[in-house]
């Protein structure tokens, strides 16, 4: 698959997750990792499906500190693994994960508030 293809199916994704077929949507991000196990953005969406479609915070979490091991200040990573965090009652944790995500960007929409 050239890297042409996974944009394609990076769209793809975002197509199924708009129309609400997340289980498509899961399937076309796994598929992507099998090609490129290293592309953050489809770990990062996978991890937010995971996390607030199917109810599974132990591999959100794993999708998540996956992707922050290959791109430590990826925003949207870092202010999902917050929300996580928070989910789990954890709200020191959440707090340096938006902290990270304000530094990556200050500019960030929601982390900065």
């Amino acid at each position: 698959v050239e890297p042409k293809q996974i944009n394609c199916l990076f769209n793809l994704a975002a197509l199924h997750n708009t129309r609400g077929a997340h289980k498509e949507c899961f399937d076309v991000y796994k598929k992507i990792l099998r090609v490129n196990p290293s592309h953050v953005d489809s770990m990062c969406n996978s991890g937010q499906l995971l996390q607030s479609k199917f109810y599974d915070l132990e591999t959100a979490q794993a999708m998540y500190e996956r992707a922050l091991e290959i791109q430590p200040n990826h925003e949207t990573t870092l202010y999902n693994f917050a929300l996580l965090k928070l989910s789990q009652n954890k709200p020191i944790e959440a707090r340096e994960m938006l902290r990270r995500c304000v530094r990556a960007n200050p500019n960030h929409l929601w982390a900065a508030c």
